[in-house]
């Protein structure tokens, strides 16, 4: 929110302040820093992210793995 503090300051104002938010922002602001504006939340975009891996999912649990294939004889003594 205050890009130019440096985190010790903002931690100090912040315990001085109780840990209320609120009043160390004023606080900031009164020494004369300006706060950045945050941008609102992101929630359409996060849900448009996870529809397609639930997709991915439940299409995985809809098709299980096929058994291992039997190697013959001839293969097994390849191997060897």
């Amino acid at each position: 929110m205050f890009p130019k503090v440096e985190e010790t300051l903002l931690l100090d104002i912040l315990s001085n302040s109780d840990n209320n938010v609120q009043k160390a922002t004023e606080k900031l602001i009164s020494m004369g820093f300006e706060k950045r504006d945050t941008p609102p939340p992101r929630l359409t975009l996060r849900k448009k992210e996870e529809e397609p891996q639930t997709v991915t999912q439940e299409h995985r649990a809809a098709m299980p793995t096929p058994p291992p294939r039997m190697k013959s004889a001839e293969e097994k003594q390849k191997s060897k």
